[in-house]
């Protein structure tokens, strides 16, 4: 690094006599840019001080300090008082502080070398500890950003989804780091006659708003009773595919489930693609896992298998819905599995929670999971006669 210095004395002809004797002794040992302190106005990070009038005090040092350090920031500098070398008491402005240290005159190539080069670490340390602080600053900024990208993301969020006919609903939602995240919903048909279910996880912000919008787009165009039919799920996520891949970057990809739950049967029917997991629990009974249908969506997914699968639930039967985001930092499906194992008759808010907690566990007290994490807790009320459950992957129309 090339340390510029700067020389002051109320002597002009001394000012610049010292600034060639400096930049001799120190030519052959530091980069080292030396100037008069009357001929510039740039203050250099090693500033020379003439402290020879002891004997009024040092009344000229101290006034020229002052007017220095009036015109120029005091921090990241070092500032060196010079004396002659049969000074008898320590120099005034040293011992309160308002120089550094002392270099004495005649100057020494060896005394000049050893103390510029201790206080070059110094300065080091000093722009270190700057750039600390305005990492600091800049982290608090940033902190603030994703505070309010939480809150964003959170408002596009149901915060609750209560008073759904026929079903108990609860869900649990954590805010991730990483750019994208999560979006769910429920919608209920005009009628009453079914209930629609959407998560989504996108790798970007604006994708994440692009979903929702072609989603809102597909549904407007589809009626309840299309809705009902056998392969209607799959029609929505291959033309919500058709209209967002014109604005899919290379990089881009989203999972989606997309489900509608028909109360008249209670027969699921959904399209399940990409990352998340999905569990039901016939009454009575444990939970089970059902494994996405398909690969994530993105520019390379060509070869999509648009499959429409059901599940035919019951009264008290008990479906949960993990993200990719809490699919993962649960521990992957063994990890839900292990979590679910004896839980089948817990109150679904007891489940969620251990599930948030579990994840929170992972990560230190004041930091946010990676990943946005969402569960989705269903169950059906009712006292009917249970029936015998069962996946069901239907035939194909060849129609």
């Amino acid at each position: 690094m090339k340390m510029e210095m700067t020389v002051f004395s109320p002597d002009l002809i001394k000012e610049e006599d010292w600034t060639r004797q400096i930049r001799s002794a120190l030519q052959s040992w530091v980069d080292a840019d030396v100037k008069a302190g009357s001929k510039t106005e740039h203050l250099g990070q090693v500033v020379f001080v003439d402290g020879t009038d002891h004997l009024s005090g040092f009344a000229h040092s101290q006034k020229m300090i002052d007017d220095i350090f009036s015109k120029h920031e005091r921090r990241g500098r070092v500032l060196f008082l010079v004396v002659d070398e049969d000074i008898k008491d320590f120099p005034r402005p040293l011992l309160e502080r308002k120089v550094d240290d002392v270099i004495l005159r005649p100057f020494r190539p060896l005394e000049l070398l050893s103390k510029i080069q201790n206080y070059e670490q110094h300065l080091l340390w000093a722009e270190v500890t700057q750039m600390n602080a305005s990492f600091a600053d800049i982290l608090g900024h940033l902190q603030f950003d994703l505070e309010l990208a939480e809150r964003l993301q959170k408002a596009k969020v149901p915060k609750r989804l209560s008073g759904v006919k026929g079903v108990d609903v609860s869900h649990r939602y954590l805010v991730g780091t990483r750019s994208g995240g999560d979006y769910f919903d429920l919608a209920e048909a005009q009628d009453h006659s079914s209930l629609s279910m959407v998560l989504s996880n996108s790798s970007s912000y604006g994708l994440c708003n692009a979903i929702l919008s072609v989603l809102m787009r597909v549904c407007i165009k589809v009626s309840a009773d299309q809705l009902g039919h056998v392969g209607a799920t799959t029609e929505v996520v291959k033309k919500m595919y058709q209209e967002i891949l014109l604005t899919l970057a290379e990089k881009d990809f989203f999972s989606i489930f997309f489900g509608t739950l028909n109360r008249k049967d209670w027969l699921l029917r959904f399209t399940f693609l990409g990352e998340g997991s999905l569990f039901y629990a016939p009454p009575g009974q444990s939970f089970q896992y059902y494994p996405p249908l398909g690969q994530v969506i993105s520019r390379s997914s060509h070869d999509l298998d648009w499959e429409e699968f059901q599940i035919q639930l019951q009264p008290k039967g008990r479906l949960l819905l993990f993200s990719g985001g809490a699919t993962e930092l649960l521990g992957g499906i063994e990890g839900i599995s292990l979590l679910l194992e004896n839980k089948r008759e817990k109150q679904l808010e007891d489940i969620l929670n251990e599930s948030s907690f579990q994840i929170k566990s992972k990560i230190s007290e004041d930091d946010l999971p990676s990943r946005d994490c969402t569960a989705l807790a269903l169950e059906v009320l009712g006292n009917s006669t249970p029936r015998l459950i069962e996946l069901v992957k239907p035939e194909r129309d060849e129609s």
